[in-house]
């Protein structure tokens, strides 16, 4: 083989690596002129580069299914030549090139298979690279757990080769999958740990931008947007003078939403209007019909309808242009919303039925039952009596729907946090029992448990400050679950109880309404009395409380997870959920169901007053044998005639 032309082939293939992202065009006559010239010579590495550039290229002009076929035929070629830094570069562009067309099970598929091969070759820097799209897959399936430990991972493999900018993005990725969890406090201080680093230890303030930008959305939305306007604004000003269109025109954006969520109506728009100049100057499309949704609302908030239908119609073609359906229903909607306040029935009705046979076809409830609800309004304007009551039935229905869902999501995200904190509790314990074969030392296996104990502690603060802001929703005094957990150990001790469990129970009892954390105010906070199918739905509060308690290792957490569940139940089979009678509902929740009604009873709550200490004493006793056990009634009564139990 001819060296001359070897050094040729590599000198084209470099510079043509260079210009890819600079200049395409040119990097393809140079990626043809490698391949042709390694083809002619038989310089196997050659060829395979040439084949790989090309696949970038295919990648950089949009033809994806092109450039995944040259890419395969130069991992081919890589493995003819067991070339195994090659193969997992190559694996990760094929990973991040599946991911990006769609084929989610293939991008894993080489991912995984990158992930596998560096760890067998110890290339852990290409390992961190796999990882890092590898964890942004778990996050798009809602596998925020694997998400997080993923990106932990790539974060120690970055501190160890001091890579900086590796860091932060590992710490921006682990900030913005807490906060879809939900998990604020903890996502921002990851945020500030990536802008620390970009402020003092970089020169990239592109990176620093992006922080400033999520930092922003955190405090937007948990509604401090005095902080939020704050932050994008910093956000801005460094995205504008580093050129950084993208950046620059999601910072106008958000910002703009923030001081309409304030009400300042004319700076939200003066700043809307420059982010939409902004977006189509830079071909942002997406953007653009979010912006220009935006102007819509805030000038029918001014009062201006001709500037807000106008704006709402250019968001609707654009919408059309681009395929963008939920794009599209929130013009529609917002062009009936903005007739229905112009008393335009006929136009509103026309718009909003758009966009509910958009919603119901594309399975998004929340936009379909806003349309019911906006519809309702215009069927009433216009006079159709029966059209008015048949979309309020329909709104009805799918914002049940839409609360269960939501109920549903909030009961994932606590049982994630959950599951998220019992894998840093293996993972530590599993480091310290390391240390302590290592070192021999005896000592350390009291570290172990200290650990154990305290991580457990953790846990379960997380769940009684959980408890008490289910509580705090119908009790603002934040005293019940303190007095329901004291009177069922009391009872529990004058049952003859061993210590131990009384102790146990005085704890576990005030978890027992956990799970109402899952139910909506519209229920929680009714004045009246609730329908049959709210009280079904509020019923459900036992099955939630026992699912975020559920895998506990800690006799507390168990104890809670029964309790939850059964306190509800009645002695003679007819409560709820699963109609348990006599002594197969368990002792702990037969005391706590004693305990629990006496409570509710003698506190005022938004639907009652409270009861005198003597008629809720007669509902106790009346209910022995019924709703209640007859010997814990018994217990009950005799530590009220000894003046154990007050209020």
């Amino acid at each position: 083989m001819n060296a001359d032309a070897q050094a040729q082939v590599d000198k084209l293939n470099t510079q043509a690596q260079t210009l890819l992202g600079v200049d395409a065009e040119q990097a393809q006559t140079l990626i043809h002129e490698a391949h042709a010239l390694s083809v002619h010579t038989d310089y196997q590495n050659g060829v395979a580069d040439s084949l790989f550039n090309l696949g970038k290229y295919k990648n950089a002009v949009g033809n994806l299914e092109e450039a995944i076929a040259e890419t395969l035929s130069a991992k081919e070629i890589y493995q003819n030549q067991n070339k195994s830094d090659k193969i997992i570069e190559v694996l990760i562009f094929l990973g991040e090139l599946s991911r990006n067309n769609g084929k989610l099970d293939e991008s894993i598929h080489f991912l995984d298979e990158a992930i596998l091969l560096s760890q067998n070759t110890n290339q852990e820097i290409l390992e961190a690279n796999a990882l890092n799209i590898r964890a942004s897959l778990s996050n798009i399936l809602g596998d925020y757990i694997d998400a997080i430990e993923k990106s932990k991972i790539v974060l120690e493999i970055r501190k160890k080769y001091s890579d900086l900018r590796g860091q932060a993005i590992a710490l921006i990725n682990i900030g913005i999958t807490l906060t879809e969890l939900g998990n604020y406090g903890e996502g921002l201080d990851f945020l500030f740990q990536a802008y620390g680093i970009t402020q003092k230890n970089l020169e990239d303030h592109v990176l620093e931008s992006k922080c400033l930008l999520n930092i922003a959305n955190i405090y937007q939305d948990t509604k401090n947007y005095t902080t939020s306007i704050e932050y994008y604004l910093k956000s801005l000003d460094i995205s504008q003078k580093n050129n950084d269109k993208h950046n620059e025109v999601s910072c106008l954006n958000n910002l703009g939403e923030s001081f309409y969520l304030i009400k300042s109506f004319e700076k939200a728009a003066e700043i809307l209007e420059e982010a939409w100049k902004k977006a189509k100057d830079f071909s942002m499309h997406y953007l653009e019909t979010y912006i220009l949704n935006g102007l819509g609302k805030t000038y029918k908030s001014l009062g201006n309808y001709q500037k807000a239908i106008h704006f709402q119609e250019l968001s609707l073609h654009l919408a059309n242009q681009e395929g963008d359906l939920p794009g599209k229903i929130n013009a529609l909607t917002g062009l009936g919303d903005i007739h229905i306040d112009l008393s335009d029935p006929t136009s509103a009705i026309q718009y909003l039925e758009q966009a509910l046979a958009i919603s119901l076809e594309i399975k998004q409830p929340k936009t379909a039952f806003e349309a019911h609800a906006k519809l309702a309004d215009g069927y009433q304007q216009a006079g159709n009596l029966a059209k008015t009551i048949e979309h309020l039935r329909e709104y009805h229905k799918l914002e049940r729907e839409v609360l269960d869902q939501e109920t549903a999501q909030k009961t994932k995200n606590l049982s994630v946090q959950f599951d998220l904190e019992r894998a840093r509790h293996e993972a530590e314990v599993y480091r310290v029992k390391n240390e302590t074969i290592k070192q021999a030392n005896e000592v350390l296996e009291e570290k172990v448990r200290e650990r154990t104990q305290e991580l457990e502690e953790a846990r379960i603060e997380i769940v009684m400050r959980l408890a008490l802001a289910a509580e705090y929703r119908d009790d603002s005094t934040g005293q019940h679950t303190l007095r329901v957990g004291r009177t069922s150990a009391l009872i529990a001790q004058a049952l003859g109880l061993a210590s131990e469990q009384v102790e146990l129970l005085r704890s576990a009892a005030r978890l027992h309404d956990v799970g109402k954390i899952g139910i909506t105010d519209l229920i929680m906070l009714k004045p009246g009395k609730l329908t049959f199918e709210e009280f079904e739905h509020m019923k459900t509060h036992t099955t939630i409380g026992a699912q975020m308690l559920s895998n506990g290792h800690s006799s507390l957490l168990k104890m809670a997870e029964t309790i939850a569940l059964t306190h509800h139940e009645r002695f003679d089979g007819t409560g709820y959920p699963n109609g348990l009678a006599g002594e197969d509902i368990p002792l702990t929740g037969r005391i706590v169901a004693v305990a629990d009604v006496y409570d509710a009873l003698r506190s005022e709550r938004p639907y009652k007053k409270a009861w005198s200490l003597f008629e809720a004493r007669a509902e106790i006793e009346l209910q022995a044998g019924k709703q209640f056990d007859a010997r814990v009634v018994e217990a009950f009564r005799a530590l009220l005639d000894a003046g154990e139990i007050f209020d």
